[in-house]
Formats: C-alpha cells, sequence, structure tokens
C-alpha cells in the first residue's frame, strides 16, 4: 500500500460505533483517528488513496454483520475493525462460546471473505468501567472483551491495535485524579476518547503500518506466502459459525425504493446531519405503509426460511401501535408492535417475521387504534432481511445493537 504506484487508486474503510465516526474528538473531520491515519497515508503514496469511513453510531458486531454492505466498498483494500467498547455491553461472561466472539467472527469472516481480499487491523478501545474513575473495581484490566476477541486475531492472522494496552500503565501511575500528571482524564471524553485519544489511536495505526512496511523490506513476501493469502479461510473457531451468505439492509435513502404504497405516511429525517434518522412516520390510525421485495438467494438450502426484520422506532410520548403480515407472494405469522418504550429513551428496535424464500414478499405496516399513550405516530427506519439461525440466539442481541443505534 505505501509502495503504491501512480494510477492505482486504493481504498480504506473503516467500521465501528460512534468513537470510529469521531465522536469525543473536536473535529470530526479532522483530529478523530481516522481522518488522523489517512492523512498520515494520503502523501505517503504515489497511488491515490480514497477513504470512506462506514461506522454507525452505537452499532455493534451483531449489526454490521447484516449491514455491512451500506458501510464498505466492494473493492476495499485495508479495513479498520472498531467494535470492541460497543459489544462488551452485550457480553454474558463466558469463555467459551461467548455470543461477542461469535458475533465478531462471523463479521471478521464477512469482511475476510470479500472479493478485494481485503487486508483488515481490529482497532481495540477500553470499555466502559476501565476509564471511569474514581470505582477502582471498575478498573480491572480484564473488564474488556478484547482478550476473548484476541483469539480471533491469532486465528485468522489479523493484527490488532489496544489503547489499553498501550495506555493502562501510563494511566494507573497518574492514579486516577485530574491534573496528576497522565490520567485516563487526559484521554477520554465521557466513554470516548477525547482528541488525545483519538491521536494515540491514529499513532497506533500508523506505527503498525511503520512496521509492517519495515519488515517487508527486511523480509519480502515470498511465493507460499502469497498462495496462502489467497486461500479459503479456516473453518470458524465456532462450529458452524459461518457468515451469511447474503443479507439485505435497507435504511436511509434507500428505503423509498422498496415502498409500494403509503397511505398517511411521509418520508422525513428526525435527525441533523451530524446524526440523520430518516423513515416513513404516520400519525393516523389507519395508515399503511407496505413494502415489497425478493427473498430468494439469502440461504443454500432454498427450503429455509428468512428472517425479515422490520426496524421502527420506540419512544415515550405519542407513540403507537400497529400491526406488521404478510400481504402477497409469502406467507408469515403477523405480529402487533407496540412502539412505547417504558425507558423514556428514543431508540430503534426490531419486529421480526419468519418468511419463506420467494420472488416477491410484501408485507403491510398498518396503525391501529389502540394505543398505550397519548398518539398513535409510528416510525418505520429500515428492513433488513438474513438467514434465519433461531440455535445462535442472536435476535437479542440484533435487538440491542439496532435499540442503541439512535440514541
Amino acid at each position: 500500500m505505501l509502495d503504491g504506484k501512480a494510477g492505482q487508486h486504493i481504498r480504506v474503510g473503516v467500521i465501528g460505533g460512534s468513537i470510529s465516526k469521531g465522536v469525543g474528538a473536536s473535529d470530526k473531520k479532522r483530529t478523530d483517528y481516522f481522518n488522523l491515519f489517512c492523512n498520515w497515508l494520503s502523501p505517503l503514496s504515489e497511488a491515490s488513496i480514497t477513504c470512506r469511513n462506514g461506522a454507525v453510531r452505537a452499532s455493534t458486531a451483531s449489526f454490521m454483520e447484516i449491514c455491512m454492505e451500506n458501510s464498505l466498498d466492494s473493492t476495499v483494500d485495508l479495513v479498520l475493525v472498531e467494535f470492541c467498547l460497543n459489544n462488551a455491553a452485550l457480553d454474558n461472561g463466558h469463555t467459551v462460546y461467548n455470543p461477542v466472539v461469535r458475533d465478531m467472527e462471523r463479521l471478521l469472516r464477512r469482511v475476510l471473505s470479500m472479493r478485494s481480499k481485503p487486508a483488515v487491523i481490529m482497532v481495540k478501545v477500553p470499555t466502559p468501567g476501565i476509564q471511569d474513575f474514581p470505582a477502582p473495581e471498575s478498573r480491572l484490566y480484564t473488564n474488556t472483551t478484547e482478550d476473548l476477541e484476541g483469539a480471533l486475531s491469532s486465528y485468522y492472522d489479523v493484527p490488532t491495535v489496544s489503547l489499553r494496552n498501550s495506555a493502562y500503565q501510563l494511566m494507573d501511575r497518574g492514579k486516577g485524579r485530574r491534573g496528576a500528571g497522565f490520567t485516563w482524564y487526559s484521554t477520554f471524553m465521557n466513554r470516548h476518547p477525547g482528541d488525545a485519544g483519538h491521536r494515540m489511536l491514529g499513532d497506533l495505526l500508523v506505527g503498525l503500518m511503520q512496521d509492517t512496511a519495515l519488515g517487508l523490506a527486511l523480509e519480502p513476501i515470498d511465493e507460499a506466502e502469497d498462495a496462502a493469502w489467497r486461500e479459503a479461510l479456516p473453518q470458524p473457531i465456532h462450529p458452524g459459525n459461518t457468515a451469511p451468505l447474503k443479507t439485505l439492509c435497507v435504511r436511509s435513502e434507500k428505503l423509498p425504493k422498496y415502498v409500494v404504497r403509503a397511505d398517511g405516511w411521509e418520508y422525513v429525517d428526525e435527525g441533523d446531519e451530524d446524526n440523520p434518522k430518516p423513515g416513513f412516520v404516520a400519525t393516523e390510525p389507519g395508515s399503511v405503509l407496505e413494502l415489497e421485495l425478493g427473498t430468494q438467494g439469502f440461504s443454500l438450502d432454498r427450503s429455509k426460511q428468512l428472517a425479515l426484520i422490520l426496524l421502527y422506532l420506540t419512544s415515550y410520548d405519542i407513540m403507537g401501535t400497529a400491526e406488521i403480515k404478510c400481504v402477497s407472494g409469502c406467507k408469515c405469522e403477523p405480529r402487533i408492535i407496540d412502539s412505547v418504550n417504558s425507558r423514556r429513551e428514543s431508540q430503534t428496535a426490531l419486529a421480526e417475521l419468519l418468511v419463506p424464500q420467494s420472488d416477491r414478499c410484501r408485507v403491510a405496516v398498518t396503525v391501529l387504534q389502540e394505543t398505550t399513550s397519548n398518539g398513535h405516530k409510528f416510525k418505520v427506519s429500515g428492513l433488513v432481511v438474513k438467514e434465519a439461525r433461531p440455535w445462535m440466539a442472536g435476535d437479542h442481541r440484533l435487538s440491542y445493537a439496532l435499540d442503541r443505534i439512535n440514541r
């Protein structure tokens, strides 16, 4: 990459949560770690280098596994993967068959299996607790999933940079007191790295690239190593934990293309430029939204059912209920969805329907008269199709991931 020639086009991408989106940095287009890394990288090569930020705020590996195509170019050459902080909230403490590690494995397999065969770097950021003072029990070095995810790094030969590994001892010498030498407070803004933390992450990535370039200069890749790089991936660490053959994740500006009827619904963006929140909104009972798509080719087993997932807004005021059901081209059990959130937060949640594979599946969302609040608002923000895997019990983790995206 560093010895790219004129006329070449090298693409760099990042997938992760709000940290990779630049939250915590004073200038999300200049002082965040991804832009710092790209700005260092670009002048070093004669090739044209394009950097694309595909991170989604508050997302996890389980979400990105099914929505990766929305975040990465198919021809990407280098991918940074940062989910350690957000994944930690889903950890159940298991060392064996840990759900977070299984989610990360499937995501890594999807990235490594891309046609462009990209290089991958895992970016690790301390989870909430390690950087929170003064409670000493929350400062445990092992209060993170990155050690368990380290097994993926070694198994798939994917390098890792870790802010915890590089800065934890420096933090300890500061005893956690503001102004007492180097402290975590100098690095973080709440749970996100501030400018200093983003600078450290950028420097870690630069150091890894420099070490790699030096190693290749001293010992270039031989034919056997090049052939090994082109081989198929090994079997998953966790038996059967293969990445989905195909997924469809329809969000943002893509959603209207799948709408065939919108009686009483309007496509609006209730967010801002920094954190857009588009979707179809209805406020009156009887409003009908119909979405249609093909569900063929998502599983090698043509008889296997698929998970068709509706993404919808939950909130604590003026929200209503809706029925979702299959109306033509496919059959499924209808569901009644109450979009009132008892936690008094506005979040995106999901409703799953099990549907057969078909050339055309039309689903209707109808706002009902019944409500548990003082209104009838219902908002649809996306549609997902994936292979149904009940044995992996992943739906609650995906739900949690999607629940947090609009925070």
